[in-house]
């Protein structure tokens, strides 16, 4: 299994590195089920693992000035709130272990299906790819500011990055061009991916295997390396709708190991 989970994470890395988005939302499942981890730990590694890949995936982007920073100001900010809110209280407030019809969910299980949620939420957003182009810009700094909320709760319950919501919000309320909205979540994804996996080391004082985690690291980084580069030769619609495909399966294949199964098991 571990050969096929190295190799997923370098198909992460290329859908990040390719779309900016949604290939963060591959690391906590192939981390959980490929290497046999509990979920809330798969969590804490899913934050580092997107941070660092997003984080060398920007670095193209970086280089043709395609990051906006100035943007990126109040997202970030309230995007942090949210996730040391999350990582640091929130997440002590969910049971151990939650009973459904008197049957009994664990922790971990909550958590994986919440991320299952998010996943399809990530493909059909994908699905309609609505647009805004007339929204009033005076609205800007509320939404960024919002939506940074939201991310920072996505990225700190489930460590997903949330670029399926944070490329959108650019586009229609930045009005940012599609490109320099990749390289701007990028950026974003590293920000708040790091700041949630340091809120684990640092105040919930959560035990890491550092070695396993530099490994799929940087099988991750190579992989977003290369989708970086192949970012302007490849047609994106079409690794659009194959992930979209691969996210419906794999949450769907979520719900029913964690909810059917075990209810059924139980």
């Amino acid at each position: 299994m571990l050969i096929f989970g190295y190799i997923a994470f370098i198909l992460m890395g290329i859908i990040l590195g390719v779309m900016g988005a949604g290939g963060s939302a591959l690391s906590v499942p192939i981390i959980t089920y490929l290497f046999e981890t509990p979920a809330s730990l798969a969590i804490t590694y899913g934050l580092f693992v997107v941070g660092i890949t997003s984080l060398f995936g920007s670095i193209k982007y970086l280089k043709l000035g395609l990051i906006n920073f100035k943007k990126s100001f109040y997202f970030v900010l309230f995007s942090l709130l949210s996730i040391y809110f999350v990582r640091v209280y929130l997440l002590n407030k969910i049971p151990t272990e939650l009973f459904i019809y008197g049957k009994s969910l664990t922790k971990d299980s909550i958590l994986i299906c919440i991320f299952s949620f998010i996943m399809m939420l990530s493909a059909f957003s994908m699905i309609k790819n609505t647009q805004f182009n007339n929204y009033p810009k005076k609205y800007e700094t509320v939404a960024l500011s919002i939506m940074g909320l939201i991310v920072g709760m996505i990225t700190g319950l489930v460590g997903a990055g949330g670029g399926f919501l944070i490329v959108p919000t650019l586009t229609i309320f930045s009005r940012l061009k599609f490109k320099e909205a990749i390289g701007t979540s990028l950026i974003l994804i590293t920000c708040n991916s790091l700041f949630g996996f340091s809120t684990d080391i640092f105040l919930n004082k959560i035990s890491i295997e550092y070695d396993f985690l530099i490994i799929i690291s940087l099988v991750s980084i190579i992989g977003a390396l290369i989708g970086s580069k192949i970012n302007s030769f490849i047609e994106v619609s079409i690794i659009k709708k194959a992930f979209i495909i691969l996210l419906l399966l794999i949450s769907s294949y979520i719900f029913i190991i964690e909810i059917v199964l075990n209810l059924a098991l139980n």
